[in-house]
């Protein structure tokens, strides 16, 4: 089967070739002109308004920001150990501690013993300081994160004022 190109045939009775025809673009394409999509952003940024776009980007960043640092905190501050696992190591020192009391026969032996003792709740109470130090750091940029967002508030608060027009005030007393 052979097709047959129009294009390159002279028309009906004697008449020149048709000129091949664009297609029509469809109506769900985006345009190409780059004018019309910054139009569309100027008519939503005069829609929402700069301090409301500013309030949203604003309230999106501190969201973002908040999130990390909630999840980046409470991993960090688990891995370090949690209250159970302190009662636990806490008994477990305390039952060897008996035992190798029971064990020592005078003074010099009952102060290594009491060494022995003393270092393992150093390294218990370690793990409790680092603990509260990365749950101390976490609060810490939680209340920046808080502090930044109501600053953040009061500035554009303060720019829509400087923005907006000022009318004459009213006087109380009979025209002059």
């Amino acid at each position: 089967m052979s097709t047959y190109n129009s294009s390159a045939a002279p028309g009906p009775k004697g008449l020149p070739p048709v000129p091949p025809v664009e297609p029509p673009v469809p109506p769900h394409e985006p345009p190409s002109d780059p004018a019309v999509g910054e139009a569309k952003s100027r008519s939503v940024r005069r829609a929402v308004g700069p301090a409301r776009l500013a309030r949203i980007i604003l309230g999106t960043l501190l969201a973002v920001l908040l999130i990390v640092t909630w999840v980046s905190g409470t991993r960090s501050a688990d891995e370090v150990g949690s209250a159970e696992d302190w009662a636990v190591d806490l008994a477990s020192a305390s039952t060897v501690n008996d035992l190798n009391n029971a064990e020592a026969q005078g003074a010099p032996q009952q102060a290594v013993v009491s060494g022995w003792y003393a270092n393992e709740l150093a390294v218990i109470q370690a793990e409790q300081n680092t603990h509260l130090a990365l749950r101390t750091t976490t609060n810490g940029t939680l209340l920046l994160l808080l502090g930044l967002g109501i600053a953040g508030e009061v500035i554009i608060r303060g720019a829509e004022r400087v923005r907006r027009p000022r009318t004459a005030p009213l006087r109380s007393g009979p025209p002059s």
